[in-house]
C-alpha cells in the first residue's frame, strides 16, 4: 500500500481498533509538519489556517495527495464536516498576519484539535445527499 492510502489504525481505549480516515490523517500530518508553512493550527488549536491557497495547492497538496486542486481539498474537508469559518471568525484568526483574506481560507471541526489527536478517531464521512 502506498503511503497516506487507506486509513490508520488506532488501538483504542478498550482496546477496539479505530480507523482514522486517510484525508484527516494527512491534514493532520500536513499541520504537525514543521517545515510546511503554508498550513497552521490558530494559536488555540481549535481551527487550521491556509495561508495562501494558490501556493498550498501547488507546493503542498501534491505532497500528500494525487493532486493539487484546491476545489478537491475543500470539497473533502466538507465531506468530513470540516466548516469554513466566518469572515469575522476568519478576521480574529488571521488578525496577527500579512496575509491577505482573499488568499487565507480558515477552517474547523469539533473533533480536530491540536491538543486531542484522538478525537480524531471519531471524524467520519458524511452520507451522501
Amino acid at each position: 500500500m502506498e503511503q497516506g492510502e487507506g486509513s490508520a489504525d488506532l488501538t483504542g481505549l478498550a482496546g477496539q481498533k479505530k480507523r482514522i480516515p486517510a484525508f484527516v490523517r494527512k491534514l493532520r500530518s500536513m499541520l504537525d509538519n514543521k517545515d510546511v508553512i503554508q498550513i497552521k493550527w490558530t494559536p488555540d488549536g481549535a481551527a487550521f489556517r491556509v495561508f495562501d491557497s494558490v501556493t498550498f495547492s501547488r507546493d503542498v497538496l501534491p505532497n500528500y495527495f494525487k493532486h493539487n486542486n484546491w476545489q478537491s481539498f475543500i470539497r473533502q474537508l466538507n465531506i468530513y464536516g470540516f466548516i469554513k469559518l466566518t469572515d469575522a471568525m476568519h478576521t480574529a484568526a488571521v488578525s496577527h498576519s500579512n496575509s491577505t483574506p482573499q488568499s487565507d481560507w480558515s477552517f474547523r471541526h469539533p473533533l480536530f484539535l491540536r491538543k486531542y489527536p484522538r478525537r480524531m478517531e471519531e471524524i467520519k464521512r458524511r452520507a451522501p445527499k
